[in-house]
């Protein structure tokens, strides 16, 4: 939406008059940082089995401070 609006604010004909354009212009950039932040919020959420994974390797009664050395082979199990 905001890269279509962007060619009609540069035209004047995104508003009715010309004072309202800019305000147009601003309340549609408003509107598509809010949908952007939202969508990256919920693409860096961890799905229902990460969050699983991340749960199982914090709540171990023995870390396993080498799991490096085994290429991370134990993360996530309990």
């Amino acid at each position: 939406m905001m890269k279509l609006s962007f060619p009609k604010f540069l035209n004047g004909s995104l508003g009715g008059h010309r004072r309202y354009n800019m305000q147009t212009y601003t309340y549609l950039q408003q509107q598509w940082n809010f949908y952007r932040n939202q969508a990256y919020a919920e693409a860096m959420m961890p799905t229902e089995s990460d969050m699983r994974s991340i749960k199982n390797e914090w709540n171990k009664l023995i870390p396993d401070w080498d799991s490096d050395d085994n290429f991370f082979h134990s993360v996530g199990s309990r």
